[in-house]
């Protein structure tokens, strides 16, 4: 889905408010509104829906769960190592195997790929509607850190 599509079908008609005529018009309101087609159109794109299709064969994929595992039980035994950049070469070598291993797994391979085109997706999503309204989208709906 390209973001003139995922525009078009969350831009609601001119003069609709949701409230009687002659009403003046809730600015919030019309902002959740319109978040909540946003968000629908998002859901229900070729992306989000290949990235669900592809969580749940990586689910249900027995390899591909070993694999997680393995490098993940791995790099807890290495978690100090790591932490303080001490990790020895052949620990290294080792993780960068269990690494290699786990992207020979198609399911893990496939859910990547769907993940990065979801990300892409809301790149994408997120710079239409900075341009609509001149400001970083995604930087000002951020929250944590020590400001947020």
């Amino acid at each position: 889905m390209t973001n003139s599509s995922i525009l078009s079908s969350t831009q609601p008609s001119p003069g609709r408010t949701g409230l009687d005529p002659g009403s003046r018009p809730d600015p919030d309101a019309e902002a959740l509104v319109a978040a909540t087609a946003f968000g629908m159109a998002l859901r229900d794109s070729p992306e989000f829906t290949a990235l669900a299709a592809a969580r749940a064969a990586l689910f249900d994929d027995p390899d591909a769960q070993a694999a997680i595992r393995a490098i993940g039980e791995r790099e807890r035994e290495l978690r100090t190592e790591i932490m303080l950049g001490m990790l020895s070469d052949a620990a290294q070598a080792e993780l960068e195997q269990l690494r290699a291993a786990l992207y020979e797994q198609v399911a893990v391979t496939r859910y990547a790929e769907a993940d990065q085109a979801v990300r892409a997706l809301c790149v994408e999503a997120a710079a239409v509607v900075s341009d609509l309204i001149g400001a970083d989208f995604a930087a000002n709906a951020r929250t944590g850190g020590c400001c947020g």
